[in-house]
């Protein structure tokens, strides 16, 4: 019964999600370290910038304290990352 549905229907009109503008700041200056959270809209699987972002993603790197090689990388990014052992 599935296959006889129709498969070239109307796309949905999808409407960006609003940012609300949310921010909560707490500060502990004895603290060392300060831990960060961005968040800002990104492009979806169909979106004609993908693939410009996937290239990106690569030239940029990733690298966490588990990943071997990261002060080693050929991303400028990632090396200075891995050498002060951020992130």
């Amino acid at each position: 019964k599935f296959a006889s549905q129709p498969t070239n229907g109307k796309q949905p009109y999808k409407q960006p999600a609003s940012f609300l503008g949310s921010d909560i700041r707490v500060r502990f200056d004895s603290m060392p370290v300060a831990h960060v959270a961005l968040g800002f809209p990104i492009a979806g699987w169909n979106d004609p910038d993908n693939t410009v972002l996937q290239v990106i993603q690569t030239l940029l790197g990733t690298w966490d304290k588990q990943s071997v090689g990261g002060a080693y990388s050929l991303s400028p990014l990632v090396s200075e990352l891995a050498s002060n052992q951020f992130a």
